[in-house]
């Protein structure tokens, strides 16, 4: 489930949590936090993380996922 979704025509509605997806597993129980860092140009191999997102990847470990989208908002994405 996409949880830190923005609702459309709503500039700021992300929900504030240090990750966009989770991942359920058979019991509906929270397994797996993922969260997606988008950068606009495709040679840019870094990226920003708040202490909220830092704390939360060092609590659950193994259980978080970063992701990286290069070229986001580029013509040839």
């Amino acid at each position: 489930d996409w949880v830190n979704e923005r609702t459309a025509g709503i500039e700021r509605t992300e929900k504030g949590l240090p990750y966009d997806i989770v991942l359920l597993n058979e019991l509906k129980q929270m397994q797996t936090f993922i969260e997606v860092k988008t950068t606009q140009y495709s040679d840019k191999d870094f990226f920003e993380l708040s202490y909220r997102e830092w704390s939360f990847a060092q609590e659950k470990r193994s259980n978080f996922h970063i992701y990286q989208v290069s070229g986001f908002g580029s013509s040839t994405l």
